[in-house]
């Protein structure tokens, strides 16, 4: 038998497996096994697979299209997705009939993950629906189908989603236009300048505080001086609660006058504290801003 057969006969068998996976629905779900078989059919990228999914899209059975989704967002991922363009008319398609919000927002998220530029005008056309979940994807995916400037369109869109009424869409779409992006302007830094108040509320959610820092990190990375006045009262505040985009955007913002609260942090024991995931940044910080006061 040859090896070719040998595969196929293996990718019959793992797909068989993961459609079980969902087959009963008051089953508990093998998150974990499911996403180990994802990635056993994926890392070939074997035709066959395409040829199975995408019959599944446009289904009645809601796992089935969760599942054909879930595989076409990454199939043949190691080698640059190269069924991006046969996929992407049905995503979008079944996106666009889909009644289930989680599954819409899968196929969203895999229409944004194709890493093809021309996949960002379908990608957009969902940045107004009706479930924050699917705008959320819209935001998480949309600069990263640009290899370099963003289109004017994707602007306006990414700006509309900074002004979105959730949070979590808010903070992707900071995120993407201030640090996946290198696009500005005045209307860009004045939204900017608007996220910067999200995490000063009480009762701030995570996604409103970490919005602000988004926010934050984009006018740094412009060396917008607006931003100084809010770092210094973050910096200001007790070491636990100084968050890591806080000591990045500072160091980005190249303003020597930022060094001692910074020196402040790192003799506080900042870097030992075990929330934070960079503790590096704090030092490359601070030698940032040593750096360009010469």
């Amino acid at each position: 038998m040859t090896d070719g057969v040998d595969h196929e006969l293996d990718a019959v068998a793992l797909w068989a497996e993961f459609l079980a996976l969902g087959a009963v629905p008051d089953q508990e779900f093998d998150h974990d096994r499911a996403t180990e078989l994802v990635t056993r059919l994926n890392e070939p990228g074997a035709p066959e697979v395409v040829e199975w999914a995408l019959p599944l899209l446009s289904g009645v059975d809601p796992w089935h299209r969760e599942a054909a989704a879930w595989v076409l967002m990454q199939h043949g991922f190691p080698e640059g997705r190269p069924f991006a363009a046969l996929v992407l008319p049905h995503l979008v398609a079944a996106a666009g009939q889909e009644p289930d919000p989680d599954v819409r927002g899968l196929m969203v998220d895999a229409i944004g993950r194709s890493e093809m530029a021309a996949a960002a005008p379908e990608l957009m056309w969902f940045a107004d629906d009706p479930e924050p979940w699917v705008r959320q994807k819209v935001a998480a995916n949309l600069a990263t189908l640009f290899e370099d400037e963003l289109s004017a369109p994707a602007v306006t869109c990414l700006l509309t989603l900074t002004r979105d009424d959730d949070p979590a869409v808010r903070n992707w779409a900071t995120f993407a236009l201030g640090t996946q992006s290198d696009a500005d302007g005045p209307e860009i830094r004045q939204a900017f300048r608007d996220r910067l108040a999200d995490g000063d509320a009480l009762g701030a959610t995570r996604d409103e505080v970490d919005a602000a820092a988004e926010a934050a990190m984009g006018l740094a990375r412009r060396h917008d001086p607006a931003v100084r006045p809010w770092l210094d009262r973050q910096l200001a505040r007790p070491e636990h609660e100084v968050g890591n985009l806080v000591v990045e955007a500072a160091g980005e913002l190249g303003d020597p006058g930022l060094v001692a609260a910074l020196v402040a942090l790192e003799d506080a024991g900042w870097h030992l504290h075990p929330d934070e995931p960079h503790p590096g940044s704090l030092r490359e910080a601070i030698d940032a801003l040593r750096q360009a006061a010469g």
